[in-house]
């Protein structure tokens, strides 16, 4: 297994990161729209971007936590946020980026709880998914 901090690409592949958090978020409706919640224009509001993106931030932090150790997960989220805000053009807004550290946070939580409890790893995909405290 090649070590993230060391070689990222080869680990961390965003692209089928992003497939695979785009059909976890299919799979489990949380695509489309809140049944419920309602913009200021009352307009429902969709779920789709944010929920995957919240999925794939967790899911990634957890598999990096889980399989080397909370401290490369946290450096790799950093860096990864760190280079989206100050080092590329299109900017997020910064309530985006924090909101990404949360979600990394969450998945290295879900992480320690697996491995605290001597889960199996293929659990942390339903962990994750079961896990209110996304955003």
């Amino acid at each position: 297994m090649s070590n993230p901090i060391t070689n990222p690409t080869k680990y961390y592949d965003l692209e089928r990161l992003k497939r695979a958090s785009e059909a976890l978020a299919d799979a489990n409706g949380l695509r489309g729209y809140d049944p419920i919640l309602r913009d200021s224009e009352d307009q429902r509001l969709a779920l789709g971007a944010a929920s995957t993106n919240a999925i794939a931030h967790a899911l990634s932090s957890a598999y990096l936590a889980h399989d080397y150790s909370a401290a490369e997960a946290t450096a790799l989220g950093w860096a990864r946020e760190h280079k989206s805000y100050w080092l590329e053009s299109n900017r997020p807004v910064a309530w985006d980026t924090f909101k990404d550290l949360y979600n990394n946070q969450v998945g290295r939580n879900i992480a320690d709880y697996v491995l605290k409890n001597n889960l199996s790893r293929d659990q942390i995909q339903d962990l994750v998914l079961a896990n209110r405290q996304l955003s």
